[in-house]
């Protein structure tokens, strides 16, 4: 009898310490520090292609602190996409945003471009500073579109 309420307190006491261990964790993942010096994707011909590049964004009660020097993205080609999203709150969600520069280059036919950085939707808050933006594209019916710190 006394063999099993040992084994038996010792099975409690391993429960009590691994959530003890576990409950930190999961509030720490709630926030999130991002520092990125420099992040280039490149694509040369081919059509219908994509660059997605999602940085540091924030939903349901998340935090992020986001600091990117420069993102570059460049294709050539048809009907491609470029989408740049840095440091957006959605839901309750915070973020703190530091961008040096966001550049997109396109050349081809019926391209498209998107950089979103420091929006937010619902209750959610935005701090946002950014240095530079561009976009740029030659060819034939090409879209570009940019959304800066909007509620």
């Amino acid at each position: 009898m006394n063999i099993c309420m040992t084994r038996r307190a010792a099975a409690t006491s391993l429960i009590a310490t691994a959530l003890a261990l576990a409950l930190p964790l999961t509030v720490q993942a709630q926030q999130t520090d991002v520092r990125m010096d420099e992040s280039r994707q490149g694509q040369n011909g081919g059509m219908g292609n994509t660059q997605e590049a999602n940085i540091g964004n924030a939903s349901g009660s998340a935090k992020t602190n986001v600091t990117v020097g420069g993102l570059s993205q460049t294709q050539s080609g048809m009907g491609n996409t470029q989408k740049a999203d840095i440091g957006n709150a959605s839901g309750r969600g915070q973020t703190n945003v530091n961008v040096g520069s966001s550049t997109q280059n396109q050349s081809g036919m019926a391209n498209k471009q998107s950089a979103a950085i420091g929006n937010n939707s619902g209750n959610g808050a935005t701090n946002v500073q950014v240095g530079n933006v561009v976009q740029s594209q030659s060819g034939l019916g090409g879209n570009n579109k940019v959304n800066i710190g909007n509620r």
